[in-house]
């Protein structure tokens, strides 16, 4: 499996624990969301990150935007925008 092809499945799959978290959890608190994706999401891209590191502009994009869906998750219930955090 290539390096790219592993972070395109490691974002996927970030992407739909994300995606079953919105769904499933009710109490959609800032710190029960942060607990969640510490102890869910954020390890699926942070696998073997020593061994791949992201230095292309496009897999940090990805990454990113993974980190991204989550803060918005996480501040979905506050009046504010994921630019102004």
């Amino acid at each position: 499996m290539k390096l790219s092809s592993q972070r395109v499945a490691a974002a996927k799959s970030a992407n739909r624990i994300l995606g079953m978290i919105s769904r499933t959890f009710v109490n959609k608190g800032s710190k029960t969301m942060l607990k969640l994706y510490q102890s869910l999401v954020r390890p699926k891209p942070e696998y073997c990150v020593q061994a791949w590191r992201p230095y292309l502009r496009k897999d940090i994009d990805l990454l990113e935007k993974v980190q991204k869906s989550a803060t918005q998750l996480m501040i979905k219930d506050i009046n504010s925008s994921y630019s102004e955090t």
